[in-house]
């Protein structure tokens, strides 16, 4: 049969004219050679086929002919394939299964996470906006803090120059203090120096003095003081004056601080540094004030502050004769007369002036009647 195919073929070829021919001749011979050409596909597909049966039933031929027990073996290792295949359907369902159970509740759990982001999320923004919240307020309360610090701090300057001005005048006191010290120093000095010559002059005096002269004597330091010793008096009292007025004020500055000190402590919403400033300036003061009262408690000056107080008691009856001339008592006329004058043996004097002395009647301390001098 392939045979004749060929021949066919070769015929075919050998028909075709050297020579021009025309179209129709062509297009049919061109349909002819389609129809080998399929017939001849035909033809292989057919050989195919019977070339699978024919190797089929040789494989068929040869397990008929196989031994017993190889066939037996064969079909054996075949259902074994054959459970294998099975049961790797059957894992593989299994597996299947439970993938899908395992994808249910990993659905479950991201379903859950989602809810457990969501509230996350929800509690984020309600976080966000309490800090924004508390630093809003964290904003305010350092601003508070801020003028409160700068507040402090200008109290804490005024205070500060409340301090100097305290200290300034402190100086200017101590000052004061050391030049009234030198003037009552040099007052006093002026003051002994006119006693001894006082002194001298009415130990030199020969004249007995009567009763009249002994009952206009004073009870003073100095016998007699001149004018000029009046003038150092006066001038001392101006500046004891001087110097209390200036104690006066800073005691009065103390008590302010005091009670200041008092407010402040009773508030709580005052700082410590103004705390310590307004201790600051109690000490400096107090420390100002045992300075004065330290200055003050010399005995020239203890002298000056005694001096003006007795002048302020009894009027002077000369403008020659400083304040703190006064009316002696009986007691202390005879004192003077015992001490400064001779003793009564050696100036004789009237017996009845003795008896009435002898028989004073116990009043030493009242005042003597002034009486006129008799020529």
């Amino acid at each position: 049969m392939d045979a004749a195919k060929v021949q066919d073929l070769s015929n075919a070829t050998d028909m075709i004219p050297s020579a021009k021919f025309d179209l129709q001749a062509s297009r049919a011979r061109l349909g002819e050679l389609r129809e080998r050409n399929e017939k001849l596909k035909a033809y292989i597909f057919e050989t195919q086929v019977f070339c699978a049966q024919a190797a089929w039933r040789a494989e068929e031929v040869r397990l008929q002919v196989m031994d017993p027990e190889l066939r037996k073996t064969c079909e054996r290792v075949a259902e074994v394939r054959q459970r294998a295949a099975q049961l790797e359907v059957d894992a593989a369902v299994r597996r299947g299964d439970e993938l899908q159970v395992d994808l249910d509740e990993a659905k479950k759990q991201l379903s859950s996470f989602a809810a457990t982001e969501q509230q996350l999320k929800l509690q984020l923004a309600d976080s966000t906006s309490q800090l924004a919240g508390v630093r809003e307020q964290l904003q305010q309360l350092q601003a508070k803090k801020e003028e409160e610090i700068a507040a402090a701090r200008r109290e804490a300057a005024a205070s500060q120059a409340e301090v100097e001005a305290l200290r300034e005048q402190l100086r200017l006191a101590q000052q004061q203090v050391v030049q009234q010290e030198h003037h009552a120093a040099a007052t006093a000095a002026a003051a002994a120096d006119i006693a001894v010559t006082t002194t001298a002059a009415i130990a030199d005096t020969t004249a007995t003095p009567s009763a009249g002269d002994l009952d206009l004597l004073v009870h003073s330091s100095i016998p007699f003081p001149t004018c000029a010793a009046a003038a150092a008096a006066s001038a001392v009292d101006w500046e004891v004056m001087a110097s209390s007025a200036v104690e006066d004020a800073l005691w009065k500055e103390v008590n302010d601080l005091r009670a200041q000190l008092v407010e402040v402590k009773a508030d709580g919403r005052d700082t410590a540094e103004r705390l310590r400033a307004v201790e600051g300036k109690c000490d400096a003061v107090l420390s100002g004030l045992d300075a004065i009262k330290s200055a003050h408690s010399t005995p020239a000056n203890r002298c000056a502050r005694h001096a003006p107080a007795a002048a302020a008691t009894t009027p002077s009856p000369s403008p020659c004769l400083p304040a703190s001339v006064g009316v002696m008592t009986r007691s202390q006329t005879r004192a003077a007369r015992k001490g400064l004058f001779s003793p009564l043996g050696s100036h004789p004097s009237s017996g009845k002036r003795a008896q009435r002395d002898d028989r004073s009647d116990g009043n030493d301390d009242d005042v003597a009647v002034k009486r006129p001098r008799a020529n």
